[in-house]
């Protein structure tokens, strides 16, 4: 029986975000292998809809758990990952720990978004001259504004459970 993203534990909804993004198997290969690059390259996409950043919806570990659960069943429903987190959920992975650390926790879920993030674009991030600067294309063209717009319009109601994206995220007015 396929288990939904509200009746996992902290633990295993943290597991099952790892290996959504270890069956990706995008995330090294663009080089988005830090906390810092990733945010960067989420809080690009989330501009086009919101001037709240990512780190604003991970504040603490209960607004990342529920970011999380939000994302995990955005994913499910998403035509391009729907299989891959079906097959999570449908055999979900066993954590016993009993602490969920908000670090781990925030890592997981940027993980899981860039992982999705590369299954609709060719995601690059770079730094130069300290500045980091985030590419979006499909199909070696740039992606569009309006398209950009549309997909971090799906990606902000995936984080906050639906709540639009002139309005905070959890907990946020």
């Amino acid at each position: 029986m396929r288990s939904t993203p509200e009746g996992l534990s902290d633990q295993s909804l943290v597991r099952s975000l790892q290996e959504f993004t270890e069956d990706q198997g995008e995330v090294g290969a663009a080089g988005i292998d830090d906390r810092e690059l990733a945010t960067a390259a989420i809080d690009a996409v989330l501009s086009h809809v919101t001037a709240l950043g990512i780190d604003s919806l991970l504040a603490s570990e209960e607004q990342a758990i529920t970011v999380g659960r939000n994302l995990l069943d955005g994913l499910a429903s998403d035509p391009d990952t729907a299989d891959t987190v079906g097959s999570i959920l449908d055999d979900p992975p066993v954590d016993n720990r009993m602490v969920t650390d908000s670090l781990i926790v925030s890592a997981a879920v940027l993980g899981a978004i860039v992982a999705w993030l590369q299954t609709k674009f060719d995601l690059k991030v770079h730094r130069k001259n300290g500045k980091t600067e985030v590419s979006l294309e499909i199909e070696k063209k740039p992606a569009s504004d309006s398209l950009i717009k549309q997909l971090a319009t799906t990606l902000w109601s995936m984080l906050t459970g639906g709540g639009g994206p002139g309005g905070g995220g959890p907990d946020q007015p």
